[in-house]
Parts: C-alpha cells; sequence; structure tokens
C-alpha cells in the first residue's frame, strides 16, 4: 500500500500493458460501470439529490486535475506539461463546468469529445497499473467525460440538434490549430503532441504509415478521420433522442 498513491516517473516502466487480459477486463469493467449510470440516472431524474450528484460530479472532474499539477510540479516539468493535451483533458474541464452551470456549449463539446474518452480508454496509455490510485483515477476521468453529457441528456433533457455539430467542429479546430502552433514551439514531440498534430499518438498504425510518408498527408487524414468520428458519435444522440427511449 505505500506505493498506492505513489505515482511512476517521467519515462519510467510502466506497469500497465494494452492489450492484455488486465486491459480486456478493465475495458469490460469500464462499460458496465457506464451502463449502470445510465440506469442510475433515471432514476435519479427527480430526486431530491440531483443537484449534490450534479455538484459532485462536477467539482470531482475539476479537481482531479490537481494530481496532475502536483505531478508535473514534483518533477519539475516544463510549464507546457501543466497545458491539456488533446481533448480529453480539455473535457474533464469543460466537463465540469457544464455540470455545474448547465452551459450548453460546453455540453455540446463534451459530448462529442467523449468519442475521443472511449478510444483512449480502448487504448490507454496510464504508466500506473492497478496497485496505484492514479490507474483508478485515470479510468473514472475518461469515464466522467462519456457519462456527464448523458447526465445532461436523461435528468434534464438535453439534446443535440444538427447544428451542433458545427459548433463542435470549429471550436475544436480552432483549438487544434492553436495547440498545433504551441507543439511547434515546444518542439518536444515525444513529451508534448497538442491534438497529436506532431505526430500519430500511436504507432503501427495507418495514421503512423502517412505520417511517414508525408507529414501534411498525415495532418489532413487525421483531422478528417477525428471530424467524421465526432460526426459519428454525436449522430448517436441526436433528436431521438436514443438515451431516453
Amino acid at each position: 500500500m505505500e506505493t498506492f498513491f505513489k505515482r511512476i516517473p517521467p519515462g519510467g516502466l510502466a506497469e500497465f500493458e494494452k492489450f492484455t487480459v488486465t486491459h480486456l477486463i478493465t475495458v469490460i469493467f469500464v462499460v458496465i460501470i457506464i451502463f449502470l449510470s445510465i440506469k442510475f440516472f433515471k432514476k435519479i431524474k427527480q430526486g431530491k439529490m440531483e443537484r449534490v450528484i450534479r455538484y459532485s460530479i462536477g467539482i470531482f472532474m475539476l479537481i482531479s486535475n490537481i494530481s496532475i499539477y502536483l505531478y508535473a510540479y514534483n518533477y519539475n516539468l516544463a510549464w507546457y506539461h501543466y497545458l491539456p493535451e488533446a481533448t480529453c483533458g480539455w473535457a474533464i474541464y469543460f466537463g465540469g463546468i457544464m455540470m455545474l452551470t448547465k452551459n450548453r456549449t460546453m455540453f455540446v463539446l463534451t459530448l462529442y469529445w467523449g468519442y475521443g474518452a472511449i478510444l483512449t480508454m480502448m487504448g490507454s496509455n496510464v504508466l500506473e497499473g492497478l496497485g496505484r490510485y492514479n490507474f483508478y483515477q485515470y479510468q473514472l476521468r475518461h469515464i466522467l467525460i462519456v457519462i456527464a453529457p448523458i447526465y445532461m441528456i436523461i435528468v434534464h433533457n438535453y439534446k443535440i440538434e444538427k447544428k451542433d455539430f458545427k459548433t463542435y467542429f470549429f471550436i475544436t479546430i480552432t483549438m487544434v490549430i492553436i495547440g498545433g502552433i504551441i507543439s511547434k514551439i515546444v518542439n518536444q514531440p515525444e513529451s508534448f503532441n497538442m491534438f497529436y498534430m506532431l505526430k500519430p499518438g500511436m504507432d503501427g498504425t495507418p495514421l503512423s504509415w502517412m505520417f511517414e510518408i508525408n507529414y501534411y498527408l498525415y495532418v489532413i487524414v487525421w483531422l478528417a478521420f477525428a471530424a467524421l468520428l465526432g460526426y459519428l458519435y454525436g449522430l448517436i444522440f441526436q433528436s431521438k433522442n436514443t438515451i431516453n427511449e
């Protein structure tokens, strides 16, 4: 237990290995938790504890970032390590604000970025294994990115409309451009690769092959692919409000 609250130093050997039995079991548990959360949300729709539950989720999402700041501070990491590197990092902030304020723009962005959280959990890059707290915080943060907007759909009857894709796309592409510029200035692609604009997030994929052929080909295909995934993910929640049916 003495190592439970300790994190692996930057560049340290990862305890958690992708695409193993442990990884598969983790994904199964994540799916179960998301399913049970949706069932639970339907029961609290008219409950007196709704505000307490919503505020608790929002506050946890925001304060969970403290451990990231402490990690960067304790290991004397550069200033850019305090910035969210991809949509999941931003979704934790925006999702937390959404739960506290019911802001609809934050709802739209957090929901559309949910596909990124799902992909991240399927290909987790967390260093810590089951014997450390950060493994569980990592999984919970990404689960909350997915279920927080679903909470707003079920409990507060929020809906995703066709026009919301434009909001998601233009805000996201603006952030991607700014993030790409910051990443270029920092020029440390192995340690800081905002929105994966310098190189693919994983090796051995079609995107990494395109990157080897031509950087600009990679950027164009990556942005188009990410936009398509967001669009398809958003379709699940459009108008018909499938979650509530």
